[in-house]
């Protein structure tokens, strides 16, 4: 758009780019990651539900080493029961993100 300042907001090829490409790559980005490691996540809630057990046994340890190879920087730093947490903690980060970029136009204060 800096390259040509007289073409015209959401008609003709900036209607075109926005509808196929920025709309499309928004929800890939913003909604389907963050779901898609939930979903990974609670495929696999019986194993994180291991972590608050005392006792353990060997198949188990091996399912949990596994899955923190896999998918431990997810869950990590949380308890089994609270796997979804690092999905919550991303859609806040978005929500900081998106009202930062879309607030600043309204005005400076904001």
């Amino acid at each position: 758009m800096k390259e040509n300042i007289e073409s015209v907001c959401y008609e003709g090829d900036h209607l075109k780019f926005i509808s196929f490409v920025a709309f499309p790559a928004i929800g890939l980005w913003v909604l389907g990651i963050p779901l898609f490691s939930w979903f990974l996540l609670y495929k696999n809630k019986e194993i994180l539900k291991l972590l608050n057990k005392k006792e353990i046994t060997e198949e188990e340890n091996l399912q949990i080493i596994n899955l923190k190879t896999k998918y431990g920087f997810l869950f990590s730093g949380y308890k089994g029961d609270a796997y979804f947490w690092e999905t919550i903690i991303t859609y806040r980060k978005i929500a900081i993100i998106m009202a930062s970029v879309f607030l600043s136009t309204v005005s400076p204060e904001s």
